[in-house]
């Protein structure tokens, strides 16, 4: 008898296993099936926004520090008559190295043309202008999204719109301020830069910073910003080395066209870090909607 009710009991529990298993199982295709609805549906609207920013921003900001940069060289002539100077000559000869010749101008640069300080100034402005606007498209984005997505939710629009991007920029800050922390260069970097000062903007300043050995600088300088320069000073010391002969004139004609392969710098550097914060928009739009889709379908 004990044996036929241990039978007994052991059919329902394994009957009442394998009904739960094909809820769960039921629930969790209905759920990666809204998720992707969800995530189809907001696509088209991340994609238009990820195109007509990656058109106009970085073009738009590189533009602007091309002239402020070339303002900047005009005044000039004190650099170019130094480094072009039997004492300069004498200095650059001391070092071995290409390397710490080209570190030898930059510094020179920095002196006596545009100090580190203002590069890094000019930088932040231009990213608090076009953070302003990646700012503003998202927000514009996130209410598009919760119009497409408040009659699978049944949801007010306006309530879910709020709701949809206080989940998304949790998710979009968490992954922001793990990269910053995580950056190779992050003793060197501003302690204020976070998630904090504002999604679009801190996204533009986590850029690559380098810092030049001692005794040269001990000031981190945006890494776009140094190899334009380095190359500049590279051309510089083809000049003196080879033949002094007209360097002034030509390291001057050079000099006036240096804000146009820093904007060029500038502007590759600004579509990576557009692009990534493109990346975890997507990212947590996929997480948010797993989210919407679990909350929506139960077990049963």
């Amino acid at each position: 008898m004990e044996r036929r009710e241990f039978l007994q009991t052991a059919g329902t529990v394994a009957g009442v296993t394998a009904i739960g298993g094909i809820l769960w199982g039921r629930a969790a295709f209905a759920r990666s099936k809204m998720t992707e609805q969800l995530v189809g549906e907001a696509s088209p609207i991340l994609v238009a926004k990820e195109h007509s920013e990656l058109k106009t921003i970085p073009s738009a900001a590189s533009e602007e520090m091309k002239l402020w940069f070339t303002g900047a060289c005009l005044n000039s002539a004190q650099f170019v008559n130094y480094i072009c100077s039997e004492g300069f000559a004498s200095r650059l000869q001391q070092f071995a190295t290409t390397r710490e010749r080209e570190m030898c101008v930059e510094n020179e640069f920095f002196a006596r043309v545009v100090s580190h300080s203002s590069i890094y100034q000019r930088i932040e402005l231009a990213a608090q202008e076009s953070g302003a606007i990646l700012d503003r498209n998202w927000q514009s984005c996130c209410d598009k999204i919760a119009t497409k997505w408040k009659l699978k939710l049944d949801a007010n629009s306006d309530d879910l719109s709020s709701d949809i991007q206080s989940r998304l920029d949790l998710l979009i800050s968490n992954q922001l301020d793990d990269a910053i922390s995580q950056s190779a260069n992050v003793a060197d970097r501003p302690s204020a830069i976070s998630s904090a000062i504002g999604v679009g903007k801190a996204s533009l300043m986590a850029l690559p910073l380098l810092r030049l050995p001692p005794p040269y600088n001990l000031i981190a300088i945006p890494a776009f910003a140094l190899a334009a320069i380095t190359h500049f000073a590279n051309y510089v010391i083809g000049w003196l080395f080879q033949d002094s002969t007209g360097a002034k004139n030509a390291i001057s004609d050079r000099l006036a066209l240096l804000g146009n392969r820093v904007a060029s710098e500038f502007n590759t550097e600004l579509k990576v870090r557009i692009a990534d914060l493109h990346s975890w928009q997507n990212d947590a739009l996929r997480t948010t909607a797993e989210e919407y889709a679990y909350a929506n379908i139960g077990i049963i």
